[in-house]
Parts: C-alpha cells; sequence; structure tokens
C-alpha cells in the first residue's frame, strides 16, 4: 500500500458548495470527524458542512453530537469560504490547476524510495512505456507496489466489533469498473453488535454512492444475515 499512501499525500480536499458529509468526509485537515467523537448520533448522520457552517459562522449547537472542544477550535480557525457554484472535490497538489495525471502521479511517487529497502533506490520508468494498455501499466503498478484490492485487503473492509457486542465501527470502498479506488468511508458507532456495524457499512456506503451520483453499482458484503435482511421481505 507504499503506492497508494504515497499518492493519498498529493491531494487536498477543497471546500466549494459545503455539500460533503460533515462527519464522514475528510474536508477538515484532520481526518474524518466521525473518528474524534464516540459516535454520531442518528439525528446528525446526514448532515453537511454547508449545514453546520451558516453565512460564515459555526453553529455547533445545531449538531446532537457532542464533539470535542479541540475539534471545535481547529473548525474554528479554518479560513472557511463556501461557494454554491463551485462543487467539493479533491484537487492535486502536483501541479498548479490541480488536476491528476497518471504522469503527474508517477513523478510524485518517485520524489522518495517506496521500495522495501531504505538503502537501495528501483525506477519503474520503463513501466510506462511498455506497449500494453494504460490499465495494464496500472495493473502492473500496483502489483510492484502490493497495492492490488486482493481479497485478503478488501476482508477488512466491513463492520467490525471487538467482542460481540462490543465497541464497533464500520468502514468500506467503492471501486470502478476496473477495480480502481474512487472513495472510502469509516466510522464509530460505540458500543453495538457485529450485524449493526455491518449494516452501516451497507448504509454508509450506499449513501455515499448516492452523494457521488454513482447510480450503477454492485454491493458486496461479507455478511449473509446483512443481505438477507436489506434484500428479502421481513416478517411483520
Amino acid at each position: 500500500m507504499k503506492a497508494l499512501s504515497g499518492l493519498k499525500d498529493g491531494f487536498q480536499f477543497r471546500l466549494g458548495d459545503g455539500k460533503s458529509s460533515f462527519w464522514y468526509t475528510d474536508w477538515s485537515g484532520i481526518g474524518i470527524l466521525a473518528n474524534h467523537v464516540l459516535y454520531v448520533d442518528i439525528h446528525d448522520i446526514e448532515i453537511r458542512v454547508r449545514d453546520v457552517f451558516i453565512d460564515g459562522n459555526w453553529n455547533f449547537n445545531l449538531l446532537y453530537t457532542t464533539m470535542p472542544n479541540e475539534v471545535k477550535e481547529h473548525l474554528s480557525n479554518l479560513p472557511m469560504i463556501l461557494n454554491s457554484n463551485v462543487a467539493d472535490c479533491h484537487t492535486w497538489k502536483g501541479n498548479l490547476n490541480g488536476l491528476y495525471t497518471a504522469r503527474d502521479g508517477y513523478h510524485w511517487l518517485n520524489r522518495n524510495d517506496f521500495s522495501d529497502n531504505s538503502t537501495t533506490t528501483v525506477t519503474w520508468s520503463w513501466l510506462w512505456h511498455i506497449p500494453a494498455p494504460e490499465k495494464i501499466k496500472f495493473f502492473l503498478w500496483t502489483a510492484i507496489h502490493k497495492a492490488l484490492p486482493t481479497k485478503e485487503m478488501l476482508s477488512h473492509r466491513d463492520g467490525s466489533s471487538i467482542d460481540n457486542p462490543g465497541a464497533s465501527g464500520f468502514g468500506g470502498l467503492i471501486r470502478n469498473s476496473d477495480g480502481a479506488w474512487v472513495h472510502g468511508f469509516s466510522g464509530n458507532i460505540g458500543f453495538s453488535n457485529i450485524l449493526h456495524a455491518e449494516l452501516m457499512a451497507l448504509y454508509h456506503g450506499l449513501l455515499l454512492a448516492w452523494e457521488l451520483n454513482i447510480k450503477d453499482l454492485r454491493c458486496y458484503s461479507d455478511s449473509a444475515t446483512a443481505i438477507k435482511l436489506i434484500t428479502e421481505p421481513v416478517d411483520k
């Protein structure tokens, strides 16, 4: 995952209209805010940044969720300007126009050594010049840097609970038709059980897909019970 981690450092989130999720989008510079609280109150799950930042001021009193004072202080010190004509998005720090290309990503990664042996620098520049489709080159690049979305890696993207019931959380990712990472999400739900965590993972994954305007979607989960609950009629 070294290459993926290195590329993520090259992106920064830019607020525009503020329609991004307040709790589950990494817009604040300190990570997903849901990870800074014990749990997100059910009334706050769908709240957006612009629902709390109104007319140039933070309205934390509108939240049902208890948020640490240090987080409030951090948000209050952010230079916040919302523009209803510009969508929230990630921009690339590697060039002036903010747009990412495979070439930019390659040069960004090669600023540092991503090999396992810190005393040996390996260059893979030849990979981008082989006579093969771009998606094959990308596949080889991710394989070389151990960033392929294998079954072993994906098994950790779901609901989880320490003991059952116990401290619980959820997470997941959205990939495109080529298997490339599009977006991820995670959150805490406090003291609960594994089924609740699995259902919350499904719910927030579908909610995120809707916010990203992804309508053609296949949903995967390792919980047969959770899938059954949302696909089969419930006995009254």
